[in-house]
């Protein structure tokens, strides 16, 4: 049954939206969110631990996985907005702002969520700068992520219905 399509008819108090769940869909979420959990566990080691005399490798390590973590929010994050048959997201912030309007995120989790998917633009044009309380700041955020990666699993799951 894989590819099975699962659709979700909401009553007229939960507005007019279809979401389509497939079993493929469900996979690839729960990919990436095995990837955001896992990197979130690394920010929380690295940040926990400092940098010590490898300052600058802990520095360079929370940076990638806030990189990976940011690209794990927008793409399990689009597939969803897809799936909900919604309008394009202009930016990671919109991302983040169309998840928090359609319930699957709440607004306590979005604003964290927005805060660090708008550091993107830091590291992959700003990287000559020295960023480095920002990237502990970011990185002692990591609950938010495996926040966000609970939200999104049962969202798909189903379990919010």
């Amino acid at each position: 049954m894989d590819g099975m399509v699962n659709s979700f008819t909401p009553t007229a108090d939960e507005g007019a939206k279809v979401l389509f769940v497939t079993d493929e869909l469900r996979q690839e979420i729960s990919k990436y969110m095995l990837v955001l959990e896992h990197q979130a566990k690394v920010l929380q080691k690295v940040a926990q631990a400092g940098g010590g005399d490898d300052q600058e490798i802990a520095v360079r390590a929370m940076e990638r996985c806030l990189q990976i973590s940011i690209e794990c929010i927008a793409d399990s994050g689009n597939r969803l907005i897809d799936a909900l048959i919604m309008r394009d997201p202009s930016s990671y912030v919109d991302i983040v702002e169309i998840l928090q309007d359609e319930g699957v995120v709440s607004s306590e989790l979005a604003e964290p969520l927005k805060q660090i998917v708008q550091y993107r633009r830091v590291l992959v044009q700003d990287y000559t700068a020295d960023h480095t309380q920002d990237v502990y700041r970011l990185a002692a955020m990591y609950r938010h992520l495996q926040a966000y990666s609970t939200a999104i699993k049962g969202y798909v799951s189903g379990s919010h219905w």
